[in-house]
This record gives C-alpha cells, structure tokens and sequence, in this order.
C-alpha cells in the first residue's frame, strides 16, 4: 500500500457548562452546554508497515508507538500515559471498526489543540474529551465508516469512560455535537457493565438508558462572555471529591430536581430571548452550587470568581462559575441590545479583577442543527422536553432499581401451594382453551402485562415495545401511572404513542386515587382505554422520600368509579406488591368495585427501590412488609363467595405453573410485570428485547396448554376445580383466615 499523500484532518470542539454541573452526574438529569470555537484537531495520515506513532503539540519530543498484532489488535509500546486519552479513542474506535468487518490499516496520528493558554495552562475547555472525539471521526473516516453525531458520542464516550471511569460524559456530549445542547446523562453503571460484556458494536447500537441529547436555538438578543481564572482546576478530582463527600445534611434529590428545573427554565429563556429568565435561572443554579459546595467543601466559586460576578450584576449582567469550578472559567450571559457596551465594560472590570478575558464563542463547525436524539427510539415519535421533573426523574430511578434488584429464583408462597394432580387426566391438549374475555375483548391467553412505567421518553419507548408484544400476542396490557400528566400535560403523549403501537389489543390505564377526574376524563377520551386501575401502595408511600402521607383513599376511589362508569369504563383497584387483606377487599365490594389485582409481595419489592433511593432514613427492615399474592387470593377467595369479585393475580408470578396455582386458588386472570421488564431490559436493543418478550408469553401460552391438560382443567380462567393443598406458613394463615384471625383484639 502506498502511502497516503493527502492526510485525513478531523475536528473537535471544546465546551463550557452554561448549567447543571454536578446535577448532571445523575443519570437522567439534564445540563446545558456550549461547544466552543477552540479545538483540538487530529491529522491522520495511512501508510504502510506494521506500525504507527501519535505524537501531539502540547508534548513535544513525545510519542506513542503502536504495532497490529495477529489477532488484529492494536497494541502500544511505552508509556502512555500522557497520551492515553488518545491512545484509547484509536484503540477503541479501530476495534470497533474491525468489529463491523473492516480490514485493518495502518495510520499515524499528529494532535494540535487551541484548547490551552500559550504557557501551557488548561482553561477547562474539556480538552481530553476534545481528543477523543477528534480521534474517533478521523478513525471512522480513514474505515469509510459514516457515523452521525451519536455514533460519534458513543464510541468518544465508550472511550472516555474506559481512561477516566468517572464524570457525566456531556463534555464528550459537546465535542461530539456543536453549538448549545442541552445533555441528558446516561447511566454509567449501565454503561461500564455492559463494556465489560458485549463487543463494542453491541454497546454502541444498544439503547443507553437515561441518555438524551438535544441542540438549543440561542435567540441571537442573548450573549455569553468567558473569562479565566489564571487557575486550573482538576474536573476529576473534584468530582471524585464530591461524589466521595457523604454531606450528610445534604439534599441529594432536592438538589438534582431543583437544577433540572433551572436547566429548563434557561433553556426556554435562551430560546426566548427573555433575558430576566435567564439570569433568574443563572442564579438559581449558582444558589444550587453554592449549598453543594458547602455541604460537601468543595471550593466551586473560588473567591476570584465571586468579584467577576458581582462586578459584572452591577453592569447588568449575570454570571456564575463553569463546570467543576474550583478555577478554570466564568461565563457571563448579556443582552445584545447594549452588547458593544456592556461587553468592553465587562472585559475592563475583569481584567482589574484579575479575571482574562477569552474570545471565545459558540462553536458550528460540526454542529448538527437541531438534533433532538433519544437512544431508545428506531421510529418518529413525540419527544418530551429534556429537562425531568421529580415525578419523571422518580420514574427513571424506579426502572432501573426494578431491574437491578431482579431475581429469577426468589422463593415466593406459591412453593407452599401444591396441586393434586389426576393420573388419568383424560384429556387432550387440543381440548384447553385459554382464550378467554377480557372486558368484552377475546383475548388469546388469560395473562396481562400489567402496570409497570410511565410519563417519561425512555418509559414511553418501553411502553411502546410492551405494546407491541401485547398485540402480537394477542394479550392485554396496562401501562403504568398516568396521573403525571396531571402536572405534565406534555407526558400525554407518552400515552397516547404507547396506545398507537397496542393497536386493537386491550389497554388498561393506571392512577392513582389522587388523580383528578378531569385528568381520568382526558385519559379515558384519549387513550380509549378497557378498564381502569386504580393502584394504592401505602407501604411504598412511607418509604419514598417524597411520598405522600395521606392515605384516606375510598372517597377518592368512589369519585374515580363513577367518574369512569360514566364512560362506561370498569375499574380495577391494585396493589402495587403488598397484597390485600379480607376487610380492605370488603370495603371495596361495599363500594360496588368488583375487580381487584392483588399484587401481592413476592414480585418487584418497591419498600426495596425506594429504600435504596432514600438517603435521609433506613427502611431495610420494613422489606419484608405485606400479604403475599397467595395470601391475598386466599382473602379474596373468603370474601368472593358473598360477592361478585374477579380477582387478577398478580406479584411474583414466576412461570406457568404458579399461573395454574392461581387459578386454582380463585383468580380469572393473571398480570405479570417483573420478569417481563427484565426480559425487555436485558436484550441489547429495546426491539430486540420486544421479541424476545413476545417469545416469552407465546411459550408460556404453549406451556399452560399442556399444564392444563395435565391436570385436566378445560378453561383455567374460570374457576377451576384442582384440589389444593397448603402446607407451612400459608396453611397456618389459611387456618387463621377462615377463623377470622383469632388472635386479634375485638
């Protein structure tokens, strides 16, 4: 091969955190950002021979040497160490263009960067992210690889996170994008483990959990200005400081909510022009840095800094550090109007401060206009705004504390069921019938996807692959709380697109007992719904930091069924994994409900998730709390013979067999949730995890056929006849249930 005559160049632009630093460290949780007209740049030349050298402006007389080794790798010679953010994007961006079968080259690398002062000195422009994506683009384009601005970003991102294993990655964000953006961050965790599992190509083309990324129009009436400490800081250090800094007294949730609200309102503010709205939020999110930094003593504003920014209030202005702080840069906004003015005086006060001005200004050379990116989405579909709110930011950490505390082999109350079974059965297969009625909808097999997410972009993609599955399986399926959009009419949509994709399969629409019944009403006009469900969870309540306390329900569950009578609408009232005892399912019988979802403890323990996400009180020992989903069928099996009750099991259901339990222990219809999650979740892709949900319900359809047959029980969703027997705690509890509990007080 000869070699190359003209070299590959490729660019990559530096960036300034205009709000939510630290906040940002939160999966999910937003910050804005600006690319900057500095840069580092990447020559690549191709030749031939087994080995290439990177060398770069900022370490003269330095270099790397690298070789391809026969397993098509390649491996550096030395000490790297100075390089070793570079060294890693080739390395990384090489395999994963082998990966998706390019042959390999040979290739030198020069790096420049304008990203420093002239003695050297960092001005926290975010330069090793910089490095990564400018090595990335130029790997991708000597492979002929086309790679849009996500691509870029996950590949730069897999890179950065390999070299410093810390940090938001919305630097990387930044580089990889162009102009204003408001970034979303991924969940790191996520992303370290599955780095350390699938190939690279797997990791890039999978969904990232919680990662959004989104381009902002900056009304031209609005400006920033960037000034320099003279001090460099350690972004690293100073959030490894922080993220190790308990601050017991601190606020964690309060914190990452109130910046993402900050966030949003400066991002509508920029796109306004509306200059009041964007120092209130400037100030708002300084306010925020200023009580993490002494809850956790971190030195974010350093005195310097406080000068600029009260010099720069007096001349109209509104500034506050940019990034980790610490040192590093100070950013102004001003209005345009009296730019020219405001702008020399600007410049005039920090210079007597001690403050260097930067001329530095919004980078578009490789900025894509208007991206709006969601990871989870192959289809066009509304996107919400960036920015979460508590509620949608509670939503997330609920998805993926759910899936993380999953177990395939948790031992429930229905190993004490046991089943007698009939060794002459005389029955065929062919004879089961598992289609049964669903609200006046023929379904294909009596199993529901029960509630599960909702009213955020990423729980609006998993309803949507639900749905799918739902239709393809010819099952119902119900979508988790819809009361958000109550206080986000936006996350209407959600619904409404996860509604689309269930087609004419049956769809049941969660509340709380709060909700108002304008908010049902919408919800029942829109989402065309065939019940409601109504879910109480007074036990999560308590654990939840920000949960209610009030729990005097039935005059809301009342208002709520008439409300949804009025269109026809049955409803469903359910647990969320604590269970039902008799009186409470008296109660509701009293009130004319006649269906009820136990959801019983042995599934998704949310006294769990919320203890985890609870870092003011300890609750571990409040896990163990509720009626079992056995419990609960035995209580409404008691209570169904004086009235007309039809009871979904639901809480813990593992395989078909606990199914048959429970349709001998008086259940008509069966809802899963936990293990469905986990199996969307787990696949690399939420398409690929749809199929392999759909998988799942065909072969437990195919199973409970057989099992049916075995047992000899023609239609399971009604009411069978297989003898139970019980044994250990549950029989106790059984012997106590019919005696109406003994041991308690009159």
């Amino acid at each position: 091969m000869s070699d190359q005559q003209h070299p590959i160049v490729e660019s990559a632009p530096g960036k300034l955190y205009l709000a939510g630093e630290y906040a940002i460290l939160t999966p999910g949780n937003p910050a804005l950002l600006m690319a900057v007209n500095r840069g580092v740049t990447a020559q690549l030349t191709l030749h031939s021979g087994r080995s290439g050298h990177l060398t770069s402006s900022l370490y003269p007389g330095k270099s790397v040497t690298w070789e391809r080794g026969d397993d098509g790798q390649l491996h550096a010679s030395g000490d790297v160490t100075d390089f070793s953010f570079a060294w890693k994007a080739i390395e990384v961006a090489d395999r994963y263009a082998r990966q998706l079968g390019c042959a390999p080259q040979m290739f030198s690398v020069a790096l420049s960067s304008t990203l420093d002062a002239s003695d050297g000195r960092k001005f926290g422009l975010g330069s090793s992210a910089a490095v990564v994506v400018a090595c990335v683009k130029a790997i991708l384009r000597v492979y002929g690889l086309e790679a849009d601005s996500l691509t870029v970003y996950k590949i730069a991102a897999c890179a950065h996170w390999l070299v410093q294993g810390n940090g938001s990655l919305g630097d990387v964000a930044a580089s990889s994008v162009g102009g204003f953006l408001v970034y979303q961050s991924v969940d790191r965790a996520w992303l370290s483990d599955r780095l350390t599992k699938l190939p690279l190509t797997r990791v890039v083309a999978a969904q990232w959990p919680c990662l959004r990324l989104r381009s902002v129009r900056v009304n031209p009436n609005i400006r920033v200005m960037v000034g320099w400490t003279g001090k460099p800081a350690s972004t690293e250090k100073l959030v490894a400081r922080q993220q190790s800094h308990s601050g017991a007294s601190f606020d964690e949730h309060a914190f990452t909510h109130e910046s993402a609200v900050a966030v949003g309102h400066a991002v509508r503010a920029l796109e306004d022009g509306d200059f009041a709205g964007v120092a209130a939020a400037v100030e708002k999110n300084r306010d925020l840095l200023h009580r993490l930094a002494q809850a956790k003593s971190l030195p974010i504003e350093i005195p310097v800094m406080t000068k600029a920014i009260q010099a720069s209030q007096r001349l109209g202005a509104v500034a506050k550090s940019s990034g980790a702080g610490g040192g590093d840069c100070l950013i102004a906004f001003y209005r345009a109007a009296s730019g020219v003015d405001c702008s020399s005086q600007l410049r005039t006060a920090w210079k007597n401060i001690g403050i260097i001005p930067i001329d530095l200004t919004v980078s578009t050379a490789n900025h894509v206009a208007d991206v709006q990116v969601q990871t989870a989405s192959t289809e066009s579909t509304h996107i919400t705004p960036c920015h979460m709110n508590a509620r949608q930011k509670r939503k997330e950490e609920h998805l993926r504390l759910a899936q993380q505390l999953y177990s395939s082999s948790r031992h429930t109350d229905f190993d004490a069921v046991h089943l007698v079974r009939p060794t002459l059965p005389e029955m065929r297969v062919e004879d089961v019938t598992l289609a049964t009625d669903f609200f006046g909808t023929r379904v294909a097999l009596p199993i529901m996807i029960n509630a599960m997410t909702g009213g955020t972009a990423h729980s609006t993609q998993i309803n949507i692959r639900l749905a799918r599955a739902a239709a393809a399986c010819h099952i119902p399926i119900a979508f988790g709380s819809a009361s958000i959009v109550a206080q986000d009419p936006d996350a209407l949509d959600g619904f409404l697109a996860a509604r689309r994709a269930a087609g004419k399969t049956p769809v049941v629409i969660n509340v709380n007992p709060s909700t108002p019944s304008s908010t049902l009403m919408l919800l029942i006009e829109r989402c065309h719904p065939s019940a409601i469900q109504i879910h109480v969870n007074a036990v999560q309540e308590i654990v939840m930091p920000e949960g209610d306390r009030d729990f005097r329900w039935i005059d809301d569950i009342r208002r709520l069924k008439q409300c949804a009578e009025k269109y026809g609408c049955p409803v469903i009232v359910k647990e969320v994994g604590f269970g039902f005892d008799r009186a409470s399912i008296h109660r509701l019988c009293a009130l004319g409900v006649q269906y009820i979802d136990c959801a019983g403890a042995g599934g998704t323990n949310f006294a769990a998730i919320e203890n985890v996400r609870n870092h003011q009180e300890d609750w571990s020992w409040l896990t163990g709390c509720g009626l079992s989903t056995v419990q609960s069928l035995l209580n409404a099996r008691l209570e169904s013979s004086s009235s007309k009750l039809t009871v979904i099991a639901s809480g813990g259901i593992r395989n078909p067999l606990d199914m048959l339990k429970s349709f001998a222990l008086g259940a008509s219809f069966i809802g899963v949730s936990g293990v469905i999650l986990h199996q969307l979740l787990s696949a690399d892709t939420l398409d690929e995890g749809q199929r392999s949900v759909e998988k799942l319900i065909q072969t437990w359809g195919k199973q409970l056929a057989r099992l049916c047959a075995v047992y000899s029980v023609a239609e399971p969703s009604r009411r069978t006849h297989i003898p139970v027997w019980l044994s250990g705690d549950v029989k106790e509890y059984w012997d106590a249930a019919r005696a109406d509990f003994p041991l308690t007080a009159d």
